[in-house]
């Protein structure tokens, strides 16, 4: 008896941890055949540092992240009122999309955008 009261406490106990990852998204955007860049940057205006377990461009083209990735600072601890990118070349004139993955969604905020090779914003949208 005891044991299936103790089963019963940890099995309630566990039910009660959560875990908070987020995936945070944006749609499908393309710049017109001048676009040349890409970056997807993630805002943390929460009080508590949260993880970046994947920062990703895809390609609608492949259905596959860009293997063009110049530059990624979403590899440590995102600090309270931080902002992490990661950027890439585009290699094709179709759309493309963002997709980071986080330890928290609590006051984490994202945007994505296509730039022409000037590094002008051509078209952004929200990460959700």
């Amino acid at each position: 008896m005891k044991i299936i009261k103790l089963c019963t406490v940890l099995a309630l106990f566990s039910a009660s941890i959560s875990i908070h990852a987020a995936t945070l998204a944006s749609g499908n955007i393309y710049g017109g055949t001048n676009q040349a860049l890409a970056a997807c940057y993630l805002f943390n205006s929460s009080n508590q540092p949260v993880t970046v377990n994947s920062a990703q461009i895809f390609s609608e083209a492949t259905g596959a992240p860009i293997t063009t990735v110049t530059f990624n600072n979403c590899v440590t601890p995102l600090n309270p009122g931080a902002t992490c990118v990661v950027a890439g070349t585009l290699v094709n004139n179709g759309t493309h999309a963002c997709k980071m993955v986080t330890s928290s969604a609590t006051g984490i905020r994202g945007n994505f955008e296509v730039r022409n090779s000037f590094n002008n914003p051509l078209r952004n949208t929200e990460l959700r």
